[in-house]
Order: C-alpha cells, then sequence, then structure tokens
C-alpha cells in the first residue's frame, strides 16, 4: 500500500477521507497529507497517482496510472482521470468524463461529458477541450464539425484564431485529435474522408 485513508476535519462532502502517503512516490513524501477521496477504489494503490492539495475525487470517479489531481480541483460522477493526466487549479472533471494521455486540464476549466485528450487551456480569454460528440465529430469549446474539418490543413470553416493563440497550436491541436481517433481506432475514417476531401479541393 502506498497510501492510508484517514478522518479529517471539514471534509469537503459526506464520507470523504484523507489520503496519507506510506511512502516515498513521484511528488509525494511519505506521511505527507494529501487530498480528499470518497474510498480506497476512489485512487489507485498502484503507480504514482496521486490526490493532493485541497482536491478531490467522489462518487465513482476513479484516478490510477500516474495521473495527478491537485489544487482545488474536483473529479465526480463517474469520471477517470488516468495515464499521466493532471487536473489541476480549480478544474472540474464530471459526468463519463476520461482525461488521460497526457492531458492537462486547469485553471478554472471543466470537462462534463465525453473523453479528452491533449489539453483543456484556460487563460485571460480562452478556454477549450477536445470531446468526441459522435464517431466521425469532434468539438473543441463550442465548435462542433467533421473529423475532416478539423484536420484540413488549407481554407476550413475552423475559427482558428479562438484556439490557435501560439506558433504552431494549430498542428498540435491537430495532433491531438488524430492521437484521439486512433485511441478509439476510427482512425481509418477520418484519414479516408480527409484525404478525399483534399482531392476535392486540388
Amino acid at each position: 500500500m502506498k497510501y492510508k485513508l484517514i478522518k479529517a476535519d471539514n471534509p469537503p462532502f459526506t464520507g470523504a477521507k484523507r489520503v496519507v502517503a506510506l511512502l516515498d512516490f513521484a511528488n509525494a513524501k511519505k506521511g505527507e497529507v494529501g487530498g480528499w477521496v470518497a474510498r480506497e477504489n476512489s485512487l489507485s494503490q498502484d503507480g504514482n497517482a496521486w490526490v493532493s492539495d485541497n482536491a478531490w475525487v467522489s462518487d465513482n470517479a476513479r484516478v490510477f496510472d500516474n495521473a495527478q489531481v491537485s489544487g482545488d480541483a474536483q473529479v465526480f460522477d463517474n469520471a477517470q482521470v488516468f495515464d499521466n493526466a493532471w487536473v489541476s487549479g480549480n478544474a472540474q472533471v464530471s459526468g463519463d468524463a476520461q482525461v488521460y494521455g497526457d492531458a492537462q486540464v486547469y485553471g478554472d476549466a471543466w470537462v462534463s461529458s465525453g473523453n479528452l485528450i491533449g489539453r483543456c487551456v484556460t487563460g485571460y480569454a480562452a478556454r477549450w477541450s477536445i470531446t468526441l460528440s459522435s464517431p466521425e465529430t469532434v468539438s473543441i469549446g463550442c465548435q462542433i464539425h467533421p473529423i475532416a474539418e478539423w484536420l484540413k490543413t488549407g481554407k476550413s470553416k475552423i475559427p482558428w484564431e479562438q484556439y490557435a493563440v501560439f506558433p504552431d497550436e494549430k498542428k498540435e491541436i491537430q495532433g491531438w485529435i488524430k492521437l484521439f481517433c486512433t485511441k478509439k481506432k476510427i482512425a481509418a475514417t477520418f484519414t479516408k474522408k480527409e484525404t478525399r476531401e483534399e482531392n476535392k479541393e486540388v
């Protein structure tokens, strides 16, 4: 066992217990008091997964592998955070959302359904997440378009200025979409459609 559960004052939800590290691993030190969980199943005893600060994991939500939940972040309902994903700040992950890969959800960002792989960025004016709306459609923020449209290298209907704030960010977003689709085993579908669309434009 890498941690134990203890009762503590001012729990954020009924039945919440704090985690205490029993050994050194990743970002945790032996004896460190971490965040809050509903039960032992909320945070895996394997890997380097950890819940720290005032963050909490409730309901049937789970954090495992090497995932980290920190700050005042909340993971609840049936949500899952795994692989090397991070959820921090005031971020919230709920519903049936899955945050995985090297995804980072932070600031005041929230993911309430679907799957996120990549980043959810918050700043002075931007917040977005990548979710699979249907087998052939991806939504980022309030924009919902076919996968092939998101992956176009030329002209498209996508208002990229809302998302690609930094150099090469468009390519980064498109790369996450491709990786996302590959994990969902629909790579062949979007690759064929993308090729057909590009051939039409030539």
